[in-house]
């Protein structure tokens, strides 16, 4: 199994039965690789993670909530990259 997900731009179309979505890299259906399945799965981690980064404000926040934010951003990585 493929180690790297696929790069590119990912986009979500409806599908015909209008009740699933396809995932489309380039027009093309992207496969559902282990590597694409853990970036998938990590996705709310990963979302997370830059919603706290970016919203750290060295005014309202301690530099500890900035150090959890990177953590928090790091496992999410390692949870994409299969690295956990």
């Amino acid at each position: 199994m493929s180690k790297q997900h696929t790069p590119a731009l990912w986009h979500v179309e409806p599908s015909p039965d209008r009740v699933h979505f396809d995932i489309r890299v380039d027009g093309v259906h992207l496969p559902l690789t282990e590597a694409n399945g853990r970036l998938i799965a990590a996705a709310p981690d990963l979302l997370a993670a830059l919603r706290s980064i970016i919203s750290w404000d060295h005014f309202e926040h301690t530099p500890d909530a900035y150090v959890e934010a990177m953590v928090a951003g790091r496992e999410a990585i390692a949870k994409a990259e299969d690295n956990a």
